[in-house]
């Protein structure tokens, strides 16, 4: 993770903010997908699997995979018979944790959750969301999108999943507006939703934004 990012997420917000365009035809702002919720040694997955990695397994060096090679080129030339190793099929997801393992890596644990999509993480911590149109051929689209915002806390799922106990209780004001207009009635109101939190901050207390 970037310093900037950890940087945002240690930063207590008065009042967060996520400007986003209207979801396309078809496209839905959560999904049902594998989300990693921890990681683990590798080898200590593999044993619990049942298959204990050697100490001092590893993967060959190219140095070691051509002195093998080699060697088993002179063999072949000196007329010995070269006994083929067993072959084990293993399963590709597997085989993945295995390479980890050898390479020093963790393995993601995986579970299916619903999940936000990409650039829209933020939703369930804000408190005013505007969708930004750029002309009004694009509002039943902004008007889609802010459904599904609202299907957030409609849905058992959604609320369990996406916005946990602790932002199920955010009062957040969804609003569709040009921003490019100034004259707009709905980015009058998203501002007079940020002048409210400026109103109420008190005057020894550092007011900060995130958008």
């Amino acid at each position: 993770m970037h310093l900037k990012e950890n940087i945002l997420r240690a930063i207590s917000a008065d009042l967060y903010v996520h400007v986003m365009r209207p979801l396309g035809d078809g496209e839905k702002l959560v999904s049902f997908q594998d989300v990693e919720v921890t990681r683990i040694d590798s080898r200590e997955y593999l044993e619990m699997m049942g298959m204990p990695l050697p100490e001092d397994a590893h993967l060959l060096t190219d140095e070691e995979r051509e002195q093998l090679e080699k060697e088993e080129e002179e063999r072949r030339e000196a007329g010995e018979e070269i006994l083929s190793e067993e072959i084990i099929e293993i399963p590709d997801e597997l085989g993945e944790v295995i390479i980890r393992a050898l390479k020093g890596e963790s393995t993601p644990i995986m579970q299916k959750s619903w999940s936000l999509a990409p650039g829209h993480e933020n939703i369930p911590r804000c408190g005013l969301i505007v969708i930004n149109i750029y002309s009004e051929e694009e509002r039943p689209a902004a008007e889609r999108t802010r459904a599904q915002i609202e299907e957030l806390r409609k849905k058992p799922e959604f609320r369990k999943d996406v916005l946990t106990y602790r932002y199920d209780i955010l009062r957040r004001t969804i609003l569709i507006a040009n921003l490019s207009n100034p004259r707009d009635p709905e980015l009058k109101k998203a501002l007079a939703r940020i002048k409210r939190v400026v109103s109420n901050v008190k005057q020894d207390r550092n007011l900060s934004f995130l958008y």
